[in-house]
């Protein structure tokens, strides 16, 4: 299993549409908002997680989004 914090200025459901476009659903997210961006925890499933931080970060690269950390569990 895969955790990765990202902060993105995106709303949930466009996140959540590009994650599910991404990863074909397997994945979770949790969102924390905080003061002028949003921050969702995002959970991914063991088979996926090796394309699932690489794109994640790709994708918060180009939307200047900022990666927090990942923890593989």
């Amino acid at each position: 299993m895969v955790i990765a914090k990202v902060v993105t200025h995106l709303q949930l459901d466009i996140f959540r549409q590009w994650l599910s476009l991404q990863f074909e659903g397997l994945f979770e997210i949790l969102p924390l908002l905080t003061l002028s961006r949003v921050q969702y925890t995002v959970v991914s499933h063991p088979l996926q997680s090796l394309h699932f931080l690489s794109t994640i970060v790709d994708y918060t690269s180009n939307v200047h989004s900022l990666f927090f950390y990942y923890d593989v569990l």
